[in-house]
Order: structure tokens, then C-alpha cells, then sequence
């Protein structure tokens, strides 16, 4: 996909693609849905340009690619004695069979606003290159495998970032993908309540693993939001005032009335958890509007 196309009177009337064998195809359309995420969904906006949107479609307030979040996930680890602790079996079952809402709510005390869901996992696989302190080669990292693998256990956050202004997806002015348009470049600090927050949930889930009986207990804390869980959101966001917004409450451009946007991207707020069922939640939400309303105004 490299544009979505608008008439003369602004509204979308398709979109334009390369096919497998570099083809560039129109597909028409009444309507366009972009569902690309928190990275490609702006991205496509921003290359959407032409006379009446010269700096991205649906970008007149400049808030396309901006308040980017990425959810990271940290994680406190704690080892379990063998001689005293029936083995956890973490092959076994879902990555992750609970989780915990428990911190969620914001709590002054804590130091930092926002709350995020944590859950209980095994470490991993046997061969866990990120464990801390892992011996890296030959038989010490056989046996530390073997000994950490069915006595160790983590329990992770899954942080409530804070949505920023100059957190944001653009386009790169230099590199360029195989069909040479501009990639997405993504520019990111985290927010001093990111750091404030997760420090003090991994120290809470260690405590967590300690009253459970770990003999040790590992902190693992970021140093910058990598995006590790693939959570892209915000970027499209959602909103009443079209001069801080992309989209209405119903994921229709301000600005172009038959162009919606149907994933994570529109989302506000980070929300702390998994955004997957909220996106399916939104999405027929949104559906059922166009199906009802929208379309009644779309001509053949």
C-alpha cells in the first residue's frame, strides 16, 4: 500500500498498491479502512499527500504519527530451590495462565500516576539468552538451563506509558523501503512517570515472588522503551476536537468523512493492558455505525 487516494472534493476514493510483481493497481473504493497499527497506519497517512492534504491525509492538525506508545514489558525473575520447591514445569500449559489487575488503579502513594496489568509466567524457553547473569557458552549454560529452567519463574509488567507529544512516528528524510518509499522512523523518550512506574512494579512483583517462596529475586528494568511487546498505539488518536485529533469517536477522520481508522492507533491512552480484544471491541463498534449511519450518505 503506498497512498490512499481523495478526489477533488477531498473525500477518498481508493487506494493505491503495488502488487508482487511491482504493478501499481487502484482499487476503488466508497470507503477506506486503514487497520496498519500505531507505525504503518501513520506512515501510510503521512505518504498520503497530495493539493488538499500537503502534509499527509487527515493530518491538517499535525497530529498524525504523534503521542506514540509502545507498552514494555519488564519483569522481575525469581529462583526457586529445588531441594525445596516441587518443580514448576514451565513447559507446560499457556505462556502466561493469570494476570493480575490489582495495581491497575493509579495510586499517589506509589510516587507515579497510572497502573498496569502484571502476570506470572515461566522464564521462557530452555535456552533463555536474556536471563541476567547467564553463563553464554558450553556447560555452564547447558547446566544453568537446566537448573533454572524448572525452578524459576517471572512476573511481569506490562507498562502503562504515558502518552507524550513528541513521541512520534514520521517519515525518514533518508532510507527508503524495497519500493523506495520513506520508512517510518519512530522517535521516542520515555516519560519520567514511565520509569517512576515500572521501577515500582518490578519491585512489587519481586516482593510478590519472595512471599512465594523464591530463594532470589532478579530485577529486570528497561533503560528506554524498546516496544518489546509489539504494541503500537496512539498515533492516530482518538477525539472530539479536531485541532488535537485525527479521528472522531466513531475512528472517522476529522477531516475526511469516508476515511476511518480501525486499530490501536486511535487509542488515547496506552491503557496498560493488552490491546488486541479492545481493538475487536472498537472495531464492530464502529462497523455497526457505518453499517447504520455512514453509508446511508455513500452514492454509487
Amino acid at each position: 500500500m503506498r497512498e490512499v487516494v481523495v478526489g477533488r472534493d477531498g473525500r477518498a476514493t481508493g487506494v493505491l498498491y503495488q502488487d508482487g510483481a511491482g504493478n501499481e493497481l487502484l482499487q476503488e473504493a466508497k470507503a477506506v479502512v486503514v487497520c496498519g497499527g500505531g507505525i504503518e497506519t501513520p506512515r501510510l497517512l503521512l505518504l498520503s499527500r497530495s493539493a488538499q492534504f500537503p502534509d499527509g491525509l487527515a493530518n491538517g492538525s499535525g497530529m498524525v504519527g504523534r503521542h506514540a506508545t509502545f507498552h514494555q514489558y519488564s519483569f522481575a525473575i525469581g529462583l526457586f530451590d529445588d531441594e525445596v520447591s516441587d518443580p514448576l514445569y514451565g513447559f507446560s500449559g499457556h505462556y502466561n495462565n493469570l494476570a493480575s489487575m490489582d495495581f491497575y488503579e493509579t495510586d499517589a502513594s506509589r510516587g507515579h500516576v497510572l497502573g498496569s496489568l502484571i502476570f506470572p509466567s515461566m522464564i521462557g524457553h530452555p535456552v533463555n539468552w536474556s536471563f541476567p547473569g547467564r553463563p553464554s557458552w558450553g556447560q555452564a549454560s547447558k547446566d544453568a538451563d537446566r537448573d533454572f529452567f524448572n525452578h524459576s519463574m517471572k512476573i511481569g509488567v506490562l507498562l502503562h506509558d504515558l502518552p507524550v507529544e513528541s513521541n512520534r512516528v514520521d517519515l525518514d528524510p533518508d532510507v527508503v523501503d524495497a519500493w523506495g518509499l520513506p520508512v517510518a522512523r519512530i522517535t521516542h523518550t520515555p516519560h519520567p512517570n514511565d520509569y517512576a512506574q515500572e521501577r515500582w512494579q518490578v519491585a512489587k512483583n519481586g516482593e510478590i515472588l519472595e512471599a512465594a517462596g523464591a530463594s532470589r529475586v532478579i530485577p529486570v528494568n528497561m533503560e528506554r522503551i524498546t516496544g518489546n511487546t509489539s504494541h503500537e498505539l496512539g498515533t492516530v488518536r482518538m477525539g472530539d476536537d479536531p485541532a488535537t485529533s485525527v479521528v472522531d469517536r466513531w475512528c472517522r477522520s476529522h477531516e475526511v468523512d469516508n476515511l476511518y481508522v480501525f486499530d490501536a492507533s486511535v487509542f488515547p491512552t496506552a491503557t496498560g493492558i493488552n490491546p488486541a480484544l479492545t481493538i475487536m471491541a472498537n472495531s464492530w463498534r464502529c462497523s455497526e455505525h457505518i453499517v447504520r449511519y455512514d453509508a446511508r450518505g455513500w452514492t454509487d
